[in-house]
């Protein structure tokens, strides 16, 4: 709907890095967050090729998620559930072996100059309103080790202008094997690192 991004390809390589360090996880039932969900394509497809995992797909949008409600009961996702939450606000206490997100991250003046297909979605899902476009994505990084298991891990997309500082981010909150990896268009687009410390 118009509430939700279209899916794009580059975001495959969101879903394939979770997976790929899904499978180094040793827990019997892994338990993964979708942050920003959106249409819920990245959590409900790792849930349909992990059945070992249980997903929390969290979105801000209510009318988001109601799409995501659909699209698992269309497809036929099992052991997801879903949550409503400004990034980790109504996640307290809650704990994850993986988190990923494809959150908003297209700086305002990098929007003003992207195509029509880009201008009809919706703004909530695209738009981080701080000039680098890193502010919520700031914010994902320095309260994910709070969320996280020992040697869990944490996965995002982000631009290509953007990776270097991601990357630095990572690794200033105590993230180990920081990796950044290429979307289809052969662009760095996503990356990951592995939490090894614990926060109380």
């Amino acid at each position: 709907t118009r509430d939700v991004l279209i899916p794009r390809g580059d975001t495959e390589v969101l879903v394939e890095t979770s997976l790929q360090l899904l499978s180094q996880v040793t827990e019997k039932s892994p338990h993964v967050l979708d942050m920003c969900t959106g249409s819920g394509c990245v959590g409900i497809t790792i849930a349909l090729e992990d059945s070992r995992s249980l997903l929390t797909l969290s979105d801000i949008s209510d009318k988001a998620l109601e799409v995501v409600a659909t699209n698992i009961e269309n497809l036929g996702a099992k052991h997801v559930s879903l949550i409503q939450s400004d990034l980790f606000s109504a996640l307290e206490g809650e704990k994850f072996s993986l988190i990923c997100s494809n959150p908003p991250y297209i700086a305002p003046q990098w929007y003003e100059i992207c195509s029509q297909e880009v201008h009809n979605e919706p703004t909530l899902a695209l738009i981080d309103h701080s000039s680098d476009g890193l502010d919520i994505l700031r914010k994902i990084i320095r309260l994910s080790p709070l969320h996280l298991h020992k040697n869990g891990y944490l996965v995002v997309e982000c631009d290509y202008r953007q990776i270097a500082e991601v990357m630095r981010l990572f690794r200033e909150q105590g993230f180990s094997d920081v990796t950044s990896y290429k979307d289809l268009g052969d662009r760095q687009r996503v990356v990951s690192g592995r939490y090894t410390c614990t926060k109380s």
